[in-house]
């Protein structure tokens, strides 16, 4: 762990923190033009950092998840509260630009296959 703690004290605060906005920044302008995707997350890059919560048509959660990681192998993860609930996405300065990409051709994929992903299994 004293490792992960140098690296990130090399690459510094400041660095850290801009890159987490860069990404995220990217990942939301992607998920804002993705037709049935509902972007729960505000856009307001003050108000929020490296997580993304976001919604695609009324697909059930668990099959967005799952899809995108046996198709795209991208893992991202559930989160629901009250009546918010969506699947989260995290970015982070170790993250690069193409997977975000990915993650993004994931997402239109689901979202412009929508019929596929409805039922739930059970």
């Amino acid at each position: 762990m004293a490792d992960a703690v140098d690296l990130q004290e090399t690459i510094g605060k400041r660095n850290i923190e801009e890159r987490d906005r860069q990404l995220s920044t990217q990942l939301r302008e992607g998920l804002n033009e993705v037709p049935g995707v509902h972007l729960w997350t505000s856009s307001d890059r003050g108000l929020s950092a490296g997580l993304t919560l976001f919604s695609v048509h009324d697909i059930p959660m668990q099959n967005v998840v799952t899809a995108l990681f046996d198709e795209f192998r991208v893992h991202i993860r559930t989160m629901g509260t009250g009546n918010l609930n969506g699947v989260r996405a995290s970015t982070h300065f170790y993250n690069m630009p193409h997977e975000v990409d990915r993650l993004l051709e994931g997402v239109r994929h689901v979202a412009a296959n929508a019929g596929n992903y409805m039922t739930t299994s059970g």
